[in-house]
């Protein structure tokens, strides 16, 4: 049986295999947690989750065998574990991507980034801050839903880069290297 929706939930909830479509052209195909986990693309990435994976501005600064060094707006540098392909360069642009569960209120991670929050959207059991980074780039958090936090508080926010997806300028994803 074949179901056609726009709603992403919808058809996360209740496909078993799920085809993204843009103008008419297939982005990806594949089991919903495959495009949610692994997607082929920025705008794949983008509409596969609510909230929707959250996008930073990155640089290429440092290639190797298995990791992709890169340099986020605010000068931390940090690797992930991908096959740089030929089309890839020191000094190249990128987009990293983080889905807001890979996100936390700490001092830890690989990475810190601060920033002041926007907007709170509290759900009961988990809350989702919005915040807006040094950088000027808006990103969404999930946290504890007991998290006690306020608009204009200023927060650290870590992450992993186990967790991140880089994206090339034209939005494909960067294959990330076998173990």
């Amino acid at each position: 049986m074949i179901y056609v929706t726009h709603d992403q939930v919808e058809a996360m909830t209740m496909a078993d295999k799920i085809v993204v479509l843009r103008d008419g052209y297939v982005e990806q195909v594949g089991a919903p947690l495959d495009l949610y986990h692994n997607p082929a693309n920025m705008f794949v990435a983008g509409f596969i989750g609510s909230p929707s994976m959250n996008f930073m501005d990155g640089k290429i600064s440092g290639l190797s065998d298995k990791n992709v060094e890169f340099e986020l707006g605010n000068s931390q540098k940090m690797q992930v574990h991908c096959s740089p392909g030929e089309e890839m360069n020191t000094g190249e642009t990128v987009k990293v991507g983080v889905r807001p569960e890979h996100l936390e209120l700490t001092e830890n991670g690989d990475t810190k980034l601060q920033g002041e929050v926007f907007a709170v959207e509290r759900l009961g059991g988990e809350t989702y801050l919005y915040v807006n980074t040094e950088k000027n780039e808006e990103l969404t958090v999930h946290a504890a839903g007991d998290k006690v936090v306020g608009v204009g508080d200023l927060v650290s926010i870590g992450f992993s880069s186990k967790d991140c997806h880089l994206f090339n300028g034209q939005g494909q994803v960067f294959e990330k290297a076998a173990v």
